[in-house]
């Protein structure tokens, strides 16, 4: 069951990720790939302010979200392919949830560069400042539906 459930996991996390970089590729493509792209976008709006300055552009087209959303999602997927091969790290790490707040720490200073002018970074720091806290979370989002779904996955 425990196998099963991180596969879920995994292959949700891919398809999550692929949706929002692939939506560009449909547009690009036109026809019925263009309502599909379309459809995307919605679904990713209210977690995204989707500006297209502020997204990675793949075949022209912005992506349906912004690159430290990206981050956030793709190092969520990390975390996910990791929590199979390192579940007791993880278990051992989500004891405590400093490491939660320590890795939002890049975000903020990143976005207190920019609000005050001092710096301007680009989309590859987004995307790393993303990345982290994304890793983080996702280890306390899998870890909490593992042990949601299998409580005694700790005996084994």
């Amino acid at each position: 069951m425990e196998k099963r459930l991180y596969w879920i996991m995994i292959i949700s996390m891919m398809g999550w990720c692929a949706a929002f970089s692939f939506a560009p590729a449909l547009m690009h493509f036109g026809s019925g790939g263009t309502a599909w792209a379309e459809n995307i976008r919605m679904i990713f709006s209210p977690f995204c302010h989707q500006l297209p300055q502020r997204s990675l552009q793949v075949m022209d087209g912005p992506m349906a979200v912004c690159g430290r959303c990206a981050g956030i999602y793709y190092g969520t997927l990390i975390s996910t392919v990791g929590s199979f091969h390192f579940k007791k790290f993880y278990f051992d790490l989500q004891k405590s949830n400093r490491w939660l707040w320590l890795s939002l720490l890049p975000v903020m200073i990143d976005f207190g560069l920019e609000k005050t002018g001092l710096i301007s970074t680009g989309i590859v720091i987004h995307i790393m400042t993303g990345m982290i806290p994304g890793w983080t979370a996702g280890v306390y989002i899998i870890t909490g539906i593992v042990d949601w779904i299998v409580p005694e996955h700790i005996n084994n």
